[in-house]
């Protein structure tokens, strides 16, 4: 028992030293790649996902109750100072001892170090949560298990005889009125009324060694994920491309829809290598070869006057915030529950200037989609609540691009965009999910679709294309320059001068970084937005007293 313990530490261990030393592999594909016993793999995600999420209030434990100090200086029990793995180990242990399954089993001297002192440090955290230095414990959020059919290897009727045959009991569907909320019994099973092939089982149900879901005919994906391919709903013989595809759930979903006899093709992007070895397996193991074609590239790299002409159906779900991901706040996590596809860029809470420059880089995907000649509908998601990478994104592509629109995406989704003026004219076409509301993720989901030529062409003003294309520069210019570069030259005009007119700071930032003028103006506002530090008043920027 305690060598399997210890086995498990080690490949927690493992992967997030190897998440530290290559960022652009993820936790996720780390997980998924881990060769351990079906029965384990949801033991290593919570133990994974939670030293990763906890890492810094589980060493200011340790430091307080002097740990750092013993393990870091040779000792009888540890007579070598810990090396960086060491120190890793440490945190899983850590975690497990105080925050997860409140154990200690292993082998190592770092479980004996930690299994000597837990008692002491347990009092430390009490004591840490009482005066308000750490965070109080927070229960596992209870989502349900969300399991989807894959109709390119298994039916509806076949995954219920399935389920039935281990003693499920398929109970009426849930209402998708006012009330969509999921509460499953032990040992039940919904269809959900909005996703087909969806259904809901109680939460904590483990279907990890499944033999429908090892052969790929089940799919372990969370609600909110499946509304983008629903989106997107294209056509038997659509030509697919999936710009930011691995793991692939969503990838799979969009060619489960279209069908085991659909004459399309979907080509599946990833520009990560080790996420795309992730994603080439994924599409072998449900049955999408010969149908679903994975593609190592960035799709920002695609020249769209001469590749990929033939693609009608697009979907977009590139890197967000994640900050509609409940689910990862708990002991259980993300991962185990499947409903995410993109590395998410933080763990807990988002600054404002991250979230700003994943808005410009999710507008410009879109914009760059949008010019594939044959291109007509478009799917945009993300896993986060934040207006910015949402609404404001949709707001700005239909600036940016009159030759689109917002339609309706999920019409039997009771729930919609944000009720604010601005977003009037497409707000009830966009789709929000929440855990409250709808017993899944935070979620946001557009579709976009190209209009007619005639319609188009009633427009008062015919756009020349060279005037059309300054425009979509105009919307996306200067994306490379980052805002933290803007901060940092505002706030040294500023601090130089005491305060300058906002006209001469927009003047400065046009000339210094070579940008359009009403880019700059655009630009200004984000930076004074996203700064703590400056303001404008009147007329005016300046730097924000201090407290």
């Amino acid at each position: 028992m305690a060598r399997n313990a210890q086995n498990l530490i080690d490949i927690a261990t493992n992967i997030l030293l190897t998440n530290e030393r290559e960022h652009s592999t993820g936790l996720k594909n780390l997980l998924y790649d881990a060769k351990v016993a079906a029965g384990q793999r949801s033991m290593l995600f919570a133990m994974v996902n939670g030293a990763f999420k906890e890492r810094d209030q589980l060493f200011a434990v340790a430091d307080e109750e002097g740990l750092m100090d013993a393990v870091a200086l040779p000792s009888s029990l540890l007579p070598n100072p810990l090396p960086k793995r060491d120190f890793t180990e440490l945190q899983v242990v850590l975690y497990e001892a105080l925050l997860g399954s409140r154990r200690v089993r292993g082998t190592s001297a770092i479980v004996d170090l930690v299994k000597g002192r837990k008692a002491s440090l347990q009092k430390t955290l009490a004591s840490r949560r009482k005066r308000g230095a750490t965070n109080k414990y927070v229960p596992k959020v209870q989502m349900p298990r969300y399991v989807r059919v894959n109709y390119l290897l298994s039916s509806d009727a076949e995954a219920e005889e399935h389920l039935k045959s281990y003693g499920y009991d398929f109970v009426p569907k849930f209402s998708t009125s006012s009330d969509n909320t999921v509460n499953v019994a032990k040992n039940c099973a919904q269809w959900d009324p909005v996703v087909p092939g969806l259904f809901a089982l109680a939460p904590g149900t483990s279907m990890h060694g499944d033999e429908l879901v090892e052969s790929g005919a089940l799919v372990l994906q969370d609600r909110s994920s499946c509304l983008t391919a629903l989106a997107l709903s294209p056509p038997p013989d659509a030509k697919c491309v999936d710009t930011c595809s691995a793991p692939g759930n969503k990838t799979m979903h969009v060619a489960s829809l279209m069908g085991p006899n659909a004459t399309g093709s979907v080509s599946a992007f990833e520009r990560s290598h080790q996420r795309y070895l992730t994603l080439e397996r994924r599409i072998g193991v449900q049955g999408g070869e010969g149908f679903v074609k994975p593609i190592e590239r960035d799709f920002m790299s695609v020249d769209v006057n001469s590749e990929f002409q033939d693609v009608t159906h697009i979907i977009i779900d590139p890197s967000c915030s994640g900050s509609g991901l409940v689910a990862s706040y708990g002991a259980g996590t993300k991962v185990e529950l499947g409903e995410d596809e993109n590395d998410i860029v933080t763990s807990n809470g988002v600054d404002e200037e991250t979230v700003l420059e994943l808005a410009r880089a999710q507008t410009e995907l879109i914009l760059h989609a949008m010019q594939l000649p044959s291109a007509k509908t478009i799917a945009y998601s993300t896993c986060s609540v934040h207006r910015t990478e949402n609404e404001d994104v949709v707001l700005n592509v239909l600036n940016s691009n009159p030759d689109w629109e917002c339609v309706p995406a999920v019409p039997k989704w009771p729930h919609r965009g944000l009720d604010i003026e601005e977003f009037k004219s497409f707000a009830s076409n966009v789709c929000r999910a929440d855990y409250e509301k709808d017993s899944t993720n935070g979620f946001f989901v557009a579709r976009f679709e190209k209009k007619e030529k005639d319609e188009v062409a009633k427009n008062d003003k015919v756009v020349p294309k060279d005037v059309e294309k300054d425009a979509v520069e105009d919307a996306t210019s200067a994306v490379d320059i980052s805002i933290k570069k803007l901060t940092r030259a505002v706030k040294k005009m500023v601090k130089e001068a005491g305060e300058l007119k906002v006209k001469k700071v927009r003047k400065r930032l046009a000339a210094e970084f070579k940008i359009d003028a009403k880019v700059a103006k655009k630009r200004l506002k984000e930076v004074v937005q996203a700064s703590s530090k400056l303001e404008i008043d009147g007329k005016k920027v300046k730097l924000r007293k201090e407290d």
